[in-house]
């Protein structure tokens, strides 16, 4: 049973930096409750850490320290943390974020959120590897150039936002922006394409609408138009958060996903927000027969076909079609729900 955890912003908000003096491992820290080893602490720049203590079966041999530009780890640090009015001293593992603005520490503190569960109680050394190791992919993958529009990953994390089941497309969500299909699952392919304005005019490759042998594709098409007092991708993010509090795996993977499509354009994402409403309600989905395209008989030495199909007028699945095909589509939620 996952225990629902505190929220750590809160905790770290609620931590006073320490004074500063020449011990660099200095921190005022608060116990994670149902976590009794963990510490969410703050350094004396105001920095946040995640501190694991480390029990005396455990020996001093370790990894060296990772420096990223945002990211500092180090293991088997003699630490001195301050607790209310409590002074604690022992050995711990360091996980801080450093150099780094508000929306940083932010997102540092929410991807901690959701590794606790996974680390558990009692992490083993090889745990806190791997969990650490998510965090560095995490923190390369923002360094990276966008592999997708803040616009076409909004429309995905609407379509997911609004199933029946949200932790089911998480799960048949592409880990690589890149891949073919949006959604996999079984024999089932969802394909989400966002356009602005009123009109559903689409990009697809020629490749998409070519799906293997087998396999149902369906298009969720999304009208998606941006509005001052609208939803960003962000606060879909926060969304699904607590939709999936639960489910700590299905919450690194929101994080992964949105990490490795928006790279260094996730601060722009914070200022593009989209009309939500009027989204859901132009959230429709086709069968892929629907779909105007191109013959797949190319002239010799013509390949990676992408062109342009407008859907205006053409029929659209409706919710009982889609429930009927089962499996990924049955809980996807019509615009007439």
């Amino acid at each position: 049973m996952i225990v629902e955890l505190p929220s750590l912003l809160e905790l770290f908000s609620g931590l006073s930096a320490p004074i500063h003096t020449d011990n660099r491992n200095l921190y005022a820290a608060a116990v994670i409750p149902t976590y009794e080893r963990y510490r969410i602490g703050k350094d004396a720049q105001g920095a946040p850490a995640l501190l694991i203590r480390l029990d005396d079966s455990q020996g001093r041999l370790s990894p060296p320290p990772i420096r990223l530009q945002h990211l500092f780890v180090a293991h088997n640090l003699d630490c001195e943390i301050h607790r209310q009015s409590l002074v604690e001293s022992g050995r711990f593992t360091v996980i801080s974020c450093i150099d780094a603005d508000r929306p940083m520490e932010t997102y540092f503190l929410q991807v901690l959120q959701a590794l606790l569960p996974i680390l558990g109680n009692n992490p083993s050394p090889g745990i806190i590897n791997d969990a650490v190791d998510q965090l560095i992919q995490l923190f390369q993958a923002l360094k990276n150039p966008p592999r997708k529009t803040t616009q076409g990953l909004w429309a995905e994390l609407l379509v997911i936002a609004e199933a029946v089941d949200p932790g089911f497309l998480i799960d048949a969500w592409h880990l690589m922006p890149d891949d073919l299909y949006d959604f996999s699952c079984g024999h089932h392919r969802v394909e989400v394409k966002s356009a602005s304005g009123q009109i559903r005019r689409h990009h697809f490759s020629l490749a998409q609408l070519l799906p293997p042998g087998g396999t149902v594709l369906v298009v969720a098409s999304v009208l998606a138009n941006r509005a001052a007092a609208g939803r960003t991708v962000a606060d879909l993010v926060e969304e699904l958060v607590s939709k999936l509090a639960n489910t700590p795996e299905r919450l690194l993977r929101l994080y992964q996903v949105v990490a490795l499509t928006l790279g260094d354009g996730w601060r722009q994402s914070t200022l593009e927000s989209f009309d939500r409403q009027a989204a859901c309600q132009s959230l429709t989905f086709f069968d892929i027969s629907q779909i105007p395209t191109i013959s797949p008989e190319l002239p010799n030495g013509v390949s990676n076909v992408h062109f342009t199909a407008d859907l205006t007028g053409k029929i659209a699945l409706s919710r009982e079609e889609l429930k009927r095909h089962g499996g990924l589509f049955s809980v996807l939620q019509h615009s007439s729900k």
